[in-house]
């Protein structure tokens, strides 16, 4: 410990952005050593003093390589890609139509491209049709609302439920959201975007915090139990606007899509080839030219 303070007070001289990231490197450090990681199976909330941080890119995305190896394709789905480079191109734009409409696992779609056996039509083809799947798959939700005022970070209080959606059936106001998926809740922007990354019909396992019936606390400091469910997600299409009417956004998600597509293009699209010209006004190639009219 004698050590690290003498690092951190060393670091107090260097400019303000460089001292930012020693500070933060080091306490990290330290966490780590005295084993204060946060684990997923335990299902009490983390404390308030830790702060933690879900990425949504961690959510969803491209499945790695690894996964796909694991992946089997429809041979149905098969025969639409061999579809793509048919000689007539009105065959060609047949399957190009019936992909953009199959619901069919993304993985198969990422099978697929991560091949070598593709045309350069069939990749350039099957890149639309996981670009448009990226972007505009349907979104899922559980259905619960909370106070704009009371958005603190990693601290998620169920103010109101949906109907017609799943956690109406299982969540109560007031009840505190500490958990997706075993993970602990980030800030309710991004626990949203992280429901909504994925379909309607996922499962997904919700951990709440909820208080127990005054008449049982006696004169006791209230007291919290912890329940788990496991909710099947609903459509976000039935999330409305109160203010527009409309059909609710999240522009935090749709940036995470378009991220997702780009990578998507940059993992699977053609490999660029270098052409070299040579330059013709050099005097070595000017005197291998034929001279003559």
């Amino acid at each position: 410990m004698r050590r690290l303070a003498q690092r951190i007070r060393h670091a107090w001289r260097w400019p303000i952005t460089a001292r930012i990231v020693v500070v933060a490197t080091t306490v990290c450090l330290a966490d780590a050593a005295i084993g204060q990681q946060p684990q997923a199976e335990i299902l009490e909330p983390t404390p308030s003093s830790i702060s933690i941080s879900i990425s949504i890119s961690d959510t969803t995305a491209l499945p790695t390589d690894q996964e796909l190896e694991f992946v089997t394709v429809d041979p149905s789905f098969a025969d639409l890609v061999a579809q793509l480079e048919d000689a007539v191109f009105g065959t060609r734009e047949e399957a190009m139509q019936r992909l953009l409409d199959w619901t069919v696992d993304r993985r198969q779609i990422c099978k697929m491209l991560a091949g070598k056996r593709l045309s350069l039509e069939q990749r350039h083809r099957l890149l639309l049709v996981l670009r448009d799947d990226l972007l505009n798959a349907p979104r899922g939700a559980i259905g619960i609302s909370v106070d704009p005022r009371r958005r603190r970070h990693n601290e998620i209080i169920v103010e109101q439920l949906v109907e017609g959606l799943p956690a109406i059936e299982v969540i109560e106001p007031g009840d505190h959201v500490t958990h997706f998926n075993g993970q602990p809740t980030a800030r309710w922007e991004l626990f949203v975007a992280m429901i909504q990354a994925r379909k309607p019909g996922d499962i997904v396992t919700i951990t709440v915090q909820r208080r127990v019936d005054q008449e049982d606390q006696g004169t006791e400091e209230p007291k919290m139990r912890t329940l788990q469910f496991e909710l099947v997600l609903g459509s976000a299409e039935l999330l409305i606007d109160p203010a527009t009417g409309q059909v609710q956004r999240n522009t935090t998600l749709d940036r995470a899509r378009a991220v997702d597509a780009d990578q998507a293009v940059d993992r699977f699209g053609p490999r660029p080839r270098l052409i070299e010209f040579r330059d013709r006004s050099t005097p070595e190639v000017e005197s291998q030219t034929p001279q003559g009219g």
